[in-house]
């Protein structure tokens, strides 16, 4: 419990220091300031600054997936009404946490070109497990009959996904990457869910 507490704490200041100045730009020495730790200590469970990058950013990720996974049984089971919900969570959680949503946007829009291929493994298997929770419980009765329910539901989920990566590019080079911008982006997506609903819910 002592050792998780003391990674815990050089994660939490990681968090920090590579969302405010990247990968590049991040001082170890700020980080071992932060988290009152030594060196030593930092390198005996990280071995060295891209195994930190890199543990501090799949942190984040399994920071956000255990904040839906809590929050799965409130979910409304119509898939339209779930997106929302789920966006809603999103905004929360950025909110409360904005230097992990900095950490995690600078990291999937634009990674170190050596850490890229990792990254990208590590956000895949969370998004991998994120889809398995979105269609959890799904109530396809709504569909139109003449569909395919899978196509009609995967659909939605791409069409979100694509809007979520066209989001992420705009906002790549912002210092806020888009943060304040986020009630705005959720309106628009609202709108979007609003148009798709009735081309695969029954007239």
């Amino acid at each position: 419990m002592i050792i998780e507490d003391k990674k815990q704490r050089i994660l939490k200041a990681s968090v920090q220091e590579f969302a405010k100045n990247g990968y590049e730009q991040s001082s170890t020495n700020n980080i071992i300031k932060e988290a009152k730790t030594s060196k030593g200590l930092l390198f005996h469970y990280f071995q060295n600054k891209k195994t930190l990058y890199l543990e501090t950013v799949e942190y984040c990720l399994e920071q956000y997936s255990k904040h839906f996974k809590e929050h799965m049984q409130e979910l409304n089971p119509d898939i339209f009404e779930r997106a929302i919900e789920i966006g809603q969570l999103k905004l929360k959680l950025f909110y409360e946490d904005p230097e992990m949503y900095l950490l995690m946007m600078d990291a999937l829009s634009d990674p170190p070109k050596e850490l890229k291929a990792e990254i990208n493994k590590r956000y895949e298997t969370i998004l991998a497990e994120s889809t398995h929770l979105f269609f959890t419980n799904i109530d396809t009765s709504p569909l139109r009959e003449d569909l395919d329910q899978n196509k009609a539901l995967e659909v939605v989920f791409l069409t979100l996904e694509a809007l979520s990566n066209r989001y992420m590019k705009t906002y790549k080079n912002h210092e806020d990457k888009g943060l304040a911008d986020l009630p705005r982006v959720m309106k628009e997506m609202e709108e979007y869910l609003e148009m798709m609903k009735y081309g695969v819910y029954k007239r």
